[in-house]
């Protein structure tokens, strides 16, 4: 009886030991999946940043570009034409040039 029982708890600890290490094996690979997708976030939310980014400094520079040919007489049609903006992009720009020559 004592044989079997020896047995029996050597099994369980061969059992336990066999678990650990499938628990450690998975707990591994969960930990390397958790990484690669906050490292695929960060990716995804620098190039979207950068994409912003482009986008708003290349507005900013039409904006510009369109308020400087305003103050040079140009039309509102011609500026928009011109520089790729809408009529009334270049109208909202328009009325700011003549709000600030007021003031």
């Amino acid at each position: 009886m004592r044989a079997f029982a020896s047995k029996k708890k050597l099994l369980s600890k061969r059992k336990l030991a066999t678990w650990s290490k499938q628990y450690m094996t998975w707990q591994q690979t969960i930990d390397d999946e958790k990484e690669d997708a906050y490292e695929e976030g960060l990716e995804t939310g620098r190039a979207e940043g950068l994409t912003a980014g482009l986008a708003q400094g290349t507005r900013q520079k039409a904006e510009e570009a369109a308020e400087n040919l305003l103050r040079e007489g140009d039309s509102v049609e011609k500026v928009s034409r011109c520089i790729g903006l809408t009529m009334e992009q270049v109208q909202e720009i328009a009325e700011k040039i003549a709000v600030k020559v007021e003031s």
